[in-house]
């Protein structure tokens, strides 16, 4: 039985860009059908309001109608999106708070896999309205360096969590596993330290490889066995050593 591909569109005002990334998508992502193309998004817009399509490739920085503008007259989008940008570290940063797909350009052949790899193991199509506000607002906010909500990416779908909420995150080789103060925990398949850099140091801590803790969650430090915290979920931590003194530090010991 043959499997039913990703219908795509790809949408860059640049031809070579579009030549190129319709070319890396037919020798390296073979569950991909291109089904349309366009460098002019009026007419990209037509077409999605006529078609059924299940992923967009949509650039951002566009004359006449940029990406976010593109969506923003569309509706509400239910197929996915997954952003081409050449945009700065910092609206970098904004995509990984509101985890929404993008690919830096030029793009590598091997993120665009892993890109897609990550759309193909979503268990049911999502819409991604909640994202794009908050993109956006990370990205006029240029001001604020952290947040005070980040989504959350899974597989059954994206949770939009208050940071105050997240008591603490643990490591589980390329997983990260984030502990809430209501007792939930949230599973993402992000690193501990790709997620740690979307938090304020001044209110987050690692205390141990695999561990990243709020200060504020701290129930109790215990000096033995090398220094254990207790957090107010009654879980036990371990404390590097040479994370101790940042602790203590910051415990104004």
């Amino acid at each position: 039985m043959t499997k039913t591909k990703i219908k795509a569109v790809c949408i860059d005002d640049e031809q070579l860009a579009l030549d190129t990334l319709c070319w890396q998508l037919s020798e390296f992502c073979p569950e991909v059908k291109v089904v349309a193309q366009f460098t002019r998004p009026r007419e990209a817009l037509s077409y999605l309001n006529s078609n059924d399509v299940d992923l967009c490739f949509l650039d951002i920085d566009m004359p006449e109608l940029n990406g976010f503008q593109l969506l923003e007259e569309y509706g509400t989008p239910e197929f996915g999106v997954i952003f081409t940008t050449a945009y700065s570290e910092y609206a970098i940063k904004a995509f990984k708070v509101s985890a929404l797909d993008y690919l830096l350009k030029p793009i590598d052949e091997e993120e665009l896999v892993k890109t897609i790899a990550r759309y193909s193991a979503l268990q049911q199509p999502r819409s991604i309205s909640e994202q794009l506000k908050l993109l956006t607002s990370q990205l006029q906010a240029r001001g604020v360096e952290y947040p005070d909500r980040i989504a959350l990416s899974t597989a059954e779908g994206i949770h939009m969590v208050a940071v105050d909420e997240v008591l603490r995150l643990q490591a589980d080789n390329n997983y990260t596993t984030v502990y809430l103060r209501d007792g939930r925990k949230i599973i993402v398949s992000r690193t501990l330290k790709d997620v740690e850099s979307l938090l304020d140091p001044r209110k987050f801590l690692r205390i141990h490889q695999s561990h990243c803790i709020q200060i504020s969650g701290i129930s109790m430090y215990q000096r033995a066995a090398g220094g254990t915290l207790v957090m107010s979920d009654g879980a036990r931590l371990p404390v590097s050593r040479s994370k101790k003194e940042s602790l203590l530090a910051h415990l104004g010991v």
